[in-house]
């Protein structure tokens, strides 16, 4: 994961100096949100198992992306720098699309999360 943010957001040009050992130690500390859902996993109930993996994935979701909008405002990425010609609106497109990516590469993993291990 922390591997294909950096090359989204290489590809977009709006990383920055954003570094991979950066997106590591991010990612890493967003996926703490999973250790309360583990515990509430261990009610042998599947409606509930889900309802726990995915509330451990809104909270790591937005842990993650909190952090790196705040990462790439340091880096002067700015909604309004990106956005300079707003009559096409590049700069909202590739927000837009970074921030789908990664939720949904985070939803895939998620799910993965919950098929393999609960």
């Amino acid at each position: 994961m922390p591997a294909a943010a950096y090359f989204v957001l290489s590809r977009l040009e709006i990383g920055g100096k954003l570094d991979v050992v950066e997106l590591i130690c991010v990612y890493g500390y967003s996926l703490a949100a999973f250790i309360p859902a583990i515990f509430g996993c261990i009610i042998p109930v599947n409606g509930l198992d889900w309802a726990f993996v995915m509330a451990g994935f809104g909270c790591s979701a937005m842990f993650l992306l909190r952090n790196l909008w705040v990462r790439l405002q340091a880096q002067g990425a700015s909604m309004d720098e990106i956005s300079a010609d707003t009559s096409t609106g590049e700069g909202r497109k590739k927000i837009a699309t970074l921030l789908v990516g990664l939720v949904g590469l985070h939803l895939a993993f998620t799910v993965g999360l919950k098929y393999l291990f609960f």
